[in-house]
């Protein structure tokens, strides 16, 4: 797959179907070309019970990486990969992140979770403004949620790109449409496998789990 800074990216999937793994795995190669900031509201990144000690982020002179970025409280353009973890009382403090992406331009911004910051039927402002005209300062936006039918009509009109996993029974027929294949096929999915479909595509395409060997970064 070839990867644009200006494209965008929605990722489907119920909990503990691999979709932040994924997503991971795409980021290693992103963030060797472009600065990746994460949106993490359910504070899981490093994974369940981690990211508590400061050693567990990067520190230092260390410029952060997908597997340990920086934790921050705001953007900083000096790190490689960052990562804020905003809740709902933190909205003022997402926007501004939000429009100094924008402004530093030629960034890559992720929302591992947009339940929380985003629902079926509003969408904050400066998120909408990122979403539609980050393209133009070359802003690549990747959203994933584990509630499908909550996903704001502007992620799915003006997503390129799609990746489907595991979702619940409730959800088949959504999931199906989004990756236009058969809701048998969804259905038949097993955790780490996944479809992948795109507008120049007639029907979304079926991909194994991803082997993955974990290093030391």
């Amino acid at each position: 797959m070839h990867i644009d800074p200006s494209e965008r990216w929605l990722l489907l999937a119920k909990t503990g179907s691999g979709k932040t793994e994924l997503a991971k795995y795409f980021l290693r190669e992103v963030a060797k070309l472009y600065p990746v900031v994460i949106v993490d509201p359910n504070e899981l990144w490093l994974g369940k019970g981690k990211g508590k000690n400061p050693k567990e982020w990067a520190i230092g002179k260390d410029l952060g990486s997908i597997d340990k970025p920086r934790l921050v409280q705001a953007f900083n353009p000096k790190w490689n990969v960052q990562c804020i973890q905003p809740d709902e009382d933190d909205i003022d403090k997402l926007e501004r992140l939000c429009y100094d992406v924008m402004k530093k331009e030629d960034i890559f911004i992720y929302f591992d979770e947009t339940e929380g910051i985003a629902t079926a039927t509003h969408v904050p402002k400066f998120i909408r403004v990122l979403w539609k005209r980050g393209r133009a300062h070359h802003v690549g936006a990747w959203a994933s949620t584990q509630v499908p039918r909550g996903i704001p009509r502007i992620f799915k009109s003006q997503a390129e790109h799609f990746v489907v996993m595991k979702v619940g029974q409730e959800d088949e027929d959504f999931a199906s449409e989004i990756a236009h294949v058969s809701e048998q096929e969804i259905a038949k999915l097993k955790k780490y496998q996944w479809y992948y479909y795109n507008h120049d595509m007639d029907t979304g395409i079926f991909n194994p789990p991803i082997p993955f060997e974990e290093k030391k970064r």
